[in-house]
């Protein structure tokens, strides 16, 4: 990710020296305007490290910005004529980090609070669920055997090479277009009737990932990861 910190890239005035490579990471996300539509030309900086930088929004309002992880980072965001605004997160080490939406507009708009929730719809009711799939490891495998595991569609196979305790092993999870999968249960076997609509919001490696569903009772989906962050 060090071409993000290049010259004529993405952030801009930033020194090499400012970064630790074992603690950097990355912050993606998108600055919209009240009515959701992306934001071109806001400059993003760090209010505490003038170091490292800055960068600016593209015509889709989104924007890719290296920090030194491991705590709280506190970004600020200005375009005129807009009121600035400040977000601080935490950004942990080594990962790409997508943030919520940052909203400016003219006139305040109000945060949502995480607490404001009925009891129909408290998230600790009707939260979702990884549903558990089998673990394997490449150990437990026999010689001149195949094994298959169904919950992560993956294939494995072992060759012994005669007059050694050496073993080939095949496994199709490290095969080039191999996808990561995790199942997720999203409703319980009993919902509030006034739930209308599920969000799915899913953040990985600089990846966001999200779907509307119909509220169901025992909703389920699989989600497919190509096991690589979203700048390869």
């Amino acid at each position: 990710m060090r071409f993000i910190i290049e010259e004529g890239s993405l952030q801009r005035y930033s020194k090499n020296s400012a970064f630790n490579e074992s603690r950097v990471a990355v912050i993606r996300g998108q600055v919209v305007t009240s009515s959701g539509r992306g934001l071109v030309g806001v400059r993003i900086t760090r209010s505490d490290r003038l170091s490292e930088g800055y960068t600016m929004t593209r015509e889709d309002g989104w924007f890719d910005f290296m920090v030194n992880g491991g705590g709280a980072v506190t970004l600020q965001f200005g375009k005129s004529p807009f009121p600035p605004k400040i977000e601080t997160l935490f950004a942990p080490w080594n990962e790409v980090i997508v943030m919520e939406p940052v909203i400016m507009s003219m006139t305040e708009v109000p945060s949502k609070k995480s607490g404001d929730s009925c009891d129909e719809h408290d998230y600790e009711n009707i939260q979702p669920i990884v549903i558990a799939s089998a673990k394997f490891g490449i150990r437990s495998l026999q010689a001149d055997k195949s094994s298959i595991i169904a919950e992560t569609q993956s294939l494995f196979e072992t060759i012994s090479i005669p007059a050694s305790q050496t073993k080939l092993v095949y496994s199709s999870p490290r095969s080039r277009g191999y996808l990561s999968t995790i199942q997720l249960q999203l409703t319980p076997e009993n919902i509030p009737a006034a739930l209308s609509k599920i969000y799915l919001r899913i953040t990985i490696e600089g990846e966001l990932f999200e779907k509307i569903f119909e509220a169901d009772p025992n909703l389920k989906y699989t989600y497919s990861w190509k096991g690589i962050n979203v700048y390869r």
